[in-house]
């Protein structure tokens, strides 16, 4: 987007024009009522100026209402990616462009043995021994140049502010969804992070869903690569639906088992997906328990595949409250997994949020260049009545207002008559 499309890059004279309309109408209504006390003069002033002030507030009102949705979302994706980074059970710094500390969670306080207050507003380089900072500033460098689009990797040394120095492989990657522009996340894995099934393919999980937010590709292609990025950090069978699992919007799943599991809730007309969409919480069910964990789902009993241990299901949360549901069906007994489940869903409800966010710039760009471009339409027609009348600006306009009043034609659309008609004697 440019900057001339920008949302704040409205002409002056249109913020000027703020007084309120209300007046101008009871000023108007009274000249009516009683023309015998007003000048004709006045009421031809007020005539004209509420016809401008209403083709202004129209346009005002329409782009102070976007630009308030997108304050509120943009808000509420901050809240998201802090929540995010409050759960994230491995260390995570995010710095600025410049590589300046803005936020870290508790993972990473604890393994600096610092204060997160302490650490924020700090250069993440003096974190590192010596011998790692220049090429850390490196990094940071290609990633201002635009030279790092996702992710880059390399084994360093931290200097903890207490205790012995601790090697650890750091990911910088794109931010999490709420992220400011340019701002960049340090993923800190330790030999204890490393290990199986733990919070390494979790940390590249996360920052490969965010990457998906930047993508500008269909709805079911992101929902398909989400499902799958899900799956493989869970180890099992994975379904990503909007909208409620009975008449799901979109659906992607990562296999044919977890199409069977979802095709049995549905013919049930119940089970862990239905619930936790309905309830906004996270269920699990144990299949390895007493009567195979289903006491609150009777008719889904007996539907789901064997090998099945495990399901979890956890609502997916947008701008609009819950928007979808992520389940995974375990083949172990794996509640322990609603954790790193919960910890994807919110990260996916982040991308989703930004995707629609980005949408929404995208309508109001187009609703300010259709603004400005009716604005221009009728300084143009302005021109062309000065010129053919031999009156000034300030006359053309109140000509056009009378136009516009006599015929009930929005100003702009007889601006834009007046401006074809011209053209088409040309």
């Amino acid at each position: 987007m440019t900057s001339a499309a920008s949302p704040f890059s409205q002409p002056p004279d249109l913020l000027a024009l703020g007084m309120p309309i209300a007046e101008l109408e009871d000023r108007l209504e009274a000249a009516r009522k009683s023309p015998a006390e007003h000048p004709d003069d006045l009421f031809e002033e007020l005539e004209v100026a509420y016809e401008e002030l209403r083709a202004a507030d129209e346009e005002m009102r329409a782009q102070r209402d976007a630009i308030e949705r997108l304050v509120d979302s943009h808000r509420s994706l901050r809240l998201q990616q802090e929540r995010t980074m409050t759960i994230l059970p491995v260390p995570v710094v995010v710095t600025d462009a410049h590589g300046v500390i803005r936020s870290v969670n508790a993972a990473a306080a604890a393994l600096l043995r610092m204060r997160v207050s302490r650490m924020q507003g700090r250069p993440i380089f003096g974190l590192f021994a010596v011998d790692d900072r220049r090429e850390l500033r490196r990094l940071v460098a290609a990633r201002s140049r635009g030279e790092i689009d996702s992710v880059r990797r390399r084994t360093a040394t931290l200097e903890p502010r207490a205790g012995e120095p601790v090697t650890v492989e750091v990911t910088a990657s794109v931010q999490l969804p709420g992220g400011a522009p340019g701002e960049i996340s340090w993923v800190l894995l330790t030999p204890i992070d490393r290990g199986p099934g733990a919070g390494a393919p979790l940390a590249e999980t996360l920052t490969a869903l965010a990457v998906l937010g930047r993508r500008r590709c269909a709805p079911a292609e992101l929902l398909e690569d989400a499902a799958a990025l899900c799956a493989e950090v869970l180890g099992g069978a994975v379904t990503l639906g909007l909208g409620h699992p009975a008449a799901p919007t979109a659906l992607a799943s990562s296999c044919q088992l977890a199409q069977e599991c979802d095709g049995a809730q549905v013919i049930a007309g119940e089970g862990p997906s239905v619930s936790s969409h309905e309830t906004g919480t996270t269920v699990v069910a144990d299949l390895g328990s007493s009567e195979r964990g289903l006491q609150r789902w009777p008719r889904l009993d007996g539907r789901l595949p064997a090998s099945v241990s495990t399901v979890v299901a956890t609502p997916v949360r947008g701008g609009e409250g819950v928007v979808g549901t992520l389940t995974a069906y375990l083949p172990d007994r794996a509640v322990s997994a609603a954790d790193t489940v919960e910890l994807l869903a919110v990260t996916l409800g982040g991308v989703l949020r930004e995707i629609e966010l980005f949408d929404e710039l995208s309508r109001l760009e187009t609703d300010m260049e259709r603004a400005l471009a009716s604005r221009a339409v009728i300084d143009q027609a302005k021109g062309i009545v000065m010129a053919a009348r031999g009156i000034d600006a300030n006359a053309a306009w109140d000509h056009l207002v009378k136009l516009s009043n006599l015929h009930q034609v929005k100003l702009r659309d007889l601006a834009a008559s007046i401006v074809d008609q011209v053209a088409r004697r040309s």
